[in-house]
Formats: C-alpha cells, sequence, structure tokens
C-alpha cells in the first residue's frame, strides 16, 4: 500500500526546513524509488559536520562529529529531531561545542 505525499505534512515540512538549513540529501538502499534511509549531511567546519539519517516519518536519528567523535546526538520523529536541530544546535561551533564570536 502506497501512501499519498503530503507537502504540508509535519514531516514534509521538516525535511524542506533541513534543506533550508544547509543540508544536503542522499538516498539509502538499492531502489531510488523506494530508498531504506534519507540521510541529510551539512558540513559546517572541516572536522565538524551533522548527520541526520531518516528511516521513516517516527524514526530520525542525528549526530554532530566533531573529527571521529560524537559531540551531540538526538532521536525521535523527523519533526522533533529537526526542531531540536534548529533550537539547541549551534550553527558556528567550535571544536569544543560552543558557538563561536
Amino acid at each position: 500500500m502506497s501512501t499519498i505525499y503530503n507537502p504540508f505534512s509535519p514531516e514534509s515540512v521538516a525535511v524542506s526546513r533541513l534543506t533550508a538549513m544547509g543540508f544536503v540529501g542522499r538516498r539509502l538502499g538499492e531502489f531510488d524509488a523506494e530508498p531504506e534511509s534519507l540521510v541529510y549531511i551539512r558540513q559546517l567546519k572541516v572536522d565538524i559536520r551533522d548527520l541526520v539519517r531518516v528511516v521513516g516519518p517516527d524514526e530520525c536519528e542525528a549526530v554532530r562529529m566533531v573529527g571521529s567523535s560524537v559531540a551531540l546526538q538526538t532521536y525521535g520523529s523527523v519533526a522533533e529531531v529537526v526542531a531540536r536541530i534548529a533550537l539547541t544546535w549551534p550553527e558556528m561551533p567550535t571544536a569544543r561545542g560552543v558557538v563561536s564570536a
């Protein structure tokens, strides 16, 4: 059973917000028409990047990588995770995870 795309659903709005925040999306899986998940990546500095993996409307995870270490991490629905990134993750972090002046 296929679902009908609704551009005004909380999930669609959240994914649009990710791209507006500078994330670039890629499909993961064998088939482009029905990917296993979607991955969104935003490079902030040379060694700092945010990654968001969307498995379904209610299953999403995000991490901020500083070098090869996880500095921030969150789980939840797509809308919850994107809201947390937008509201609590600084867009101009330093290697210590704080906003630079």
